[in-house]
């Protein structure tokens, strides 16, 4: 499978929505989807919008009430898959979450960016 960053490109994003890759494995991509993030005990709010995906997770807002290192289920609706992730960190920009498994994070990540920048509607 191609990596997002490929697929980014084939659909004609510009630098503005393909961040830099600083720490990550793979580049983030912005793309402003409605997700539905549950989790154990309520940490999670529920309806959240997915502010910028990669392959490894995604920055969602608002930010979500939990601690770092709980799970939690991104549900991306419209039959997608749910995945399982846990919140790998909280800032001013919202919750960092880092998909459990790999696979399924890489083929929502494309999903999602097929979604927001090539009119899967």
């Amino acid at each position: 499978m191609r990596g997002i960053e490929h697929i980014a490109r084939l659909l004609g994003l510009g630098r503005k929505q393909i961040a830099s890759q600083d720490r990550r494995a793979s580049q983030r991509v912005t793309i402003n989807l409605p997700v539905r993030v549950t989790g154990e005990n309520d940490c999670a709010n529920g309806a959240c919008i997915a502010r910028n995906v990669s392959e490894g997770g995604m920055l969602v807002t608002p930010n979500l009430a939990g601690d770092r290192g709980r799970r939690v289920r991104v549900d991306p609706g419209q039959g997608a898959q749910v995945v399982t992730a846990r919140i790998v960190g909280q800032r001013p920009e919202g919750t960092g979450l880092a998909f459990l498994a790999g696979e399924e994070g890489r083929s929502l990540a494309h999903w999602m960016v097929e979604r927001a920048h090539g009119g899967g509607a």
